[in-house]
């Protein structure tokens, strides 16, 4: 399968995704909004517990950058890394201001423990979609005789 694509969008008609990897962070951010959002709205007209499983895009991401030959520039950025570390600083600020909180101030530590749950919701989400999408890129490994034909120059290499 990633045979058949990969040269009809390598070529130079398609020369805008030479950099498709630079908006996958923007994407993955979307994609976790919009996931949250619809599973609240599935918790908050039936209380009793839902799951919501959606392997769809992450099985597309890991599809894309390999057809694309984009996976090492991706990984360059250092994307998921970065996600959990912003997540780890969040929250331990949010416990410190918590652990500040005068005693009689509750609405602060409702909110606070609010934002603690929210930062541990996103987290868990962003961690499930780069399992995902790790998972996803194993289908995708193999016999790729074009992953080392740099002759369209679409591919991004270090250097550019």
């Amino acid at each position: 399968m990633v045979d058949v694509f990969s040269s009809a969008l390598r070529d130079k008609k398609n020369s805008h995704l030479k950099n498709f990897y630079l908006i996958v962070p923007a994407l993955t951010i979307n994609y976790i909004e919009y996931f949250l959002g619809a599973k609240e709205n599935i918790f908050k007209k039936k209380r009793n517990s839902a799951s919501i499983t959606d392997d769809g895009f992450a099985i597309g991401i890991a599809y894309i950058l390999k057809v694309l030959n984009q996976i090492e520039v991706f990984e360059s950025l250092h994307w998921w890394s970065g996600v959990r570390r912003k997540f780890i600083a969040e929250k331990e600020e949010a416990e410190r201001e918590c652990g500040k909180t005068k005693e009689g101030d509750s609405k602060l530590e409702q909110t606070l423990s609010l934002t603690i749950r929210r930062l541990e919701d996103e987290q868990k989400s962003f961690e499930l979609l780069f399992l995902g999408v790790s998972s996803a890129q194993v289908f995708f490994k193999g016999t790729d005789e074009q992953e080392n034909d740099d002759t369209d120059g679409l591919i991004p290499t270090n250097s550019s």
